[in-house]
């Protein structure tokens, strides 16, 4: 299937563009976005104080509210209401592929927003071309940057919706749905990770540049790096959930390649970061040492999204075995989507210990001021880094981190693990029953930690308290800081983690074997049955 026939002929968005483009629905937004962009145009050209910039970066701001705001929520009514209807079963069995029919309504629910923030292009340009007299390229690049990183991140905005459309209960489900994958891409996309930092009016100043491996790239090009993929997998989830509503939304095998990608972008854009960092003071937890914690914190949580995708259901599992059956096998294959999920969780948590022992490798050594005598040398959390060499340095961090990572590979172990042994002894409360228990074991001791440290008494008990969830338990373990009581802190946190992964991989194990042997009984009872029938039927046609 050609190009045209994917994009142009796609009869999605032929139908969208027909409906949503009528003149009497389409020519009064135009006309508003018309004016409303010329005024803000004719404010800049007029009013020499607020300048060409400030009018660019309003009109982006304009595209932005457009195509995040107004978009999405397009593709949440469009792609919702098929799905309450029952109208997305006749896409289902239609003949145009499961990835055409979602870059059909990928492309054609917000083509009327596509079309607004379009009228609102060549008024920005000439804006941008006004930015420097002497030099109009300078302003005209720095606009066609920022438009491309606008646009990218309005691809993965609306991908996250329509993901989001295709696995809630409740298809079109509120508005409140869609403002937080706005905040999620805020702080994943262009806004959050470059904006902030770098600033529309700063790329204008000078050019900015993005640690990626060790080499100092473009921003743009650092964005495309980051943005692409993470669209390319959302893209193939939500063409899964397309082809069928029971669907998990990535195999295992692409969720292990999502996991490895996400953590070779994370390991890029953190590789010898030390170096553009600022000087800090020789305490513990130096800046380097909290981009280590928040590394290990972000591959856990990502495996843990990711263990939930390939998670299959008891009945899932059931048909799985009976399938497995008929072809003559004893068990599900381990890759199938209905097997267990308990080798895919394996290699998710082996990525995560090699992502995170990665990052503390090559993350770097941050320069600190050598100041002999200083009031900090006393200090109990000094570390005293100018008189360490390179690998004791090393060495110490990686002493520091052992405890955290081996806690985050074990927290991710047996949220997998519970999760799938509660889905396999129900039928459709796994998630629901893994939430209560997140809540006892995550949220109960935060709570009970806090109760009893108001009263200001025995502060290692407090802490240990605290350590049992994984939330502080990770960064308590390290036993940075050399406070009272560090081991039994230390042993508060990595006990439950031991604990949950070996009590829920038995109890899998468990459930697991009754469920194969519950089933190959009713197989036998089943072909007894037949075989009798057989029997009295062939005694019956010799009497006859």
């Amino acid at each position: 299937m050609g190009l045209a026939q994917v994009i142009i002929d796609n009869p999605i968005v032929v139908k969208h563009c027909r409906a949503r483009l009528r003149a009497g629905q389409a020519l009064p937004w135009a006309a508003i976005v018309l004016v409303l962009t010329a005024c803000i145009v004719w404010v800049g050209e007029y009013f020499r104080w607020v300048g060409h910039e400030s009018v660019v970066m309003v009109l982006l701001g304009l595209q932005a509210l457009i195509l995040w705001f107004g978009g999405s929520n397009q593709l949440n009514t469009s792609l919702g209401g098929i799905r309450e209807t029952g109208l997305i079963d006749f896409h289902r069995v239609s003949p145009l592929p499961p990835s055409v029919v979602s870059l059909g309504f990928f492309l054609g629910a917000p083509i009327r927003e596509y079309l607004l923030a379009a009228i609102t292009f060549p008024f920005a340009l000439y804006s941008a071309y006004q930015v420097d007299g002497a030099d109009p390229w300078r302003g005209l690049s720095w606009f066609l940057q920022l438009e491309v990183a606008v646009l990218t991140t309005t691809w993965m905005l609306h991908a996250f919706t329509m993901f989001g459309c295709m696995t809630r209960r409740k298809p079109r489900g509120s508005i409140l749905g869609t403002v937080a994958a706005i905040v999620g891409i805020l702080f994943f996309g262009y806004l959050g990770s470059v904006g902030s930092y770098l600033g529309m009016r700063w790329l204008l100043v000078e050019s900015r540049s993005m640690n990626f491996f060790g080499f100092m790239i473009p921003w743009l090009l650092w964005v495309l790096i980051v943005q692409l993929p993470i669209l390319g997998f959302v893209g193939l989830a939500v063409s899964r959930k397309m082809a069928a509503e029971r669907a998990h939304a990535l195999t295992k095998p692409q969720a292990l390649a999502c996991m490895a990608t996400l953590t070779a972008l994370l390991t890029g854009g953190l590789w010898n970061i030390a170096r553009i960092l600022p000087p800090s003071p020789p305490f513990e937890p130096t800046m380097c040492d909290v981009v280590m914690f928040a590394s290990v914190y972000v591959l856990s949580l990502m495996a843990m999204v990711l263990s939930i995708a390939i998670t299959p259901d008891a009945g899932e599992y059931v048909k799985g075995l009976r399938r497995a059956a008929h072809q003559g096998q004893r068990r599900i294959s381990p890759w199938s989507d209905a097997g267990s999920n308990r080798l895919a969780l394996f290699a998710l948590c082996a990525l995560v210990m090699v992502g995170a022992t990665t990052v503390v490798h090559v993350v770097g050594r941050q320069q600190i001021p050598d100041v002999a005598n200083a009031y900090w040398v006393n200090n109990p959390s000094y570390i005293g880094n100018k008189v360490m060499t390179d690998e004791a340095w090393l060495a110490s961090r990686q002493a520091l981190l052992s405890r955290p990572i081996a806690i985050g590979v074990l927290t991710v172990a047996y949220f997998g693990l519970g999760l799938q042994c509660f889905s396999l002894r129900t039928r459709s409360s796994g998630l629901v029953l893994m939430t209560l228990f997140l809540f006892i074991a995550w949220l109960v001791p935060l709570l009970v930690g806090a109760m009893l440290g108001i009263a200001r008494s025995n502060q290692t008990r407090n802490v240990a308290i605290f350590a049992l969830s994984p939330l502080p338990g990770i960064a308590l373990s390290s036993g940075m800081g050399k406070f009272p009581g560090a081991d039994t802190v230390q042993l508060a946190a990595l006990a439950p983690s031991i604990t949950f992964a070996f009590l829920f991989n038995y109890l899998l194990v468990i459930t697991q074997r009754k469920i194969d042997r519950r089933l190959l009984a009713t197989e036998k009872s089943s072909t007894k049955s037949s075989a009798g029938a057989l029997k009295s039927n062939e005694a019956s046609s010799d009497l006859a």
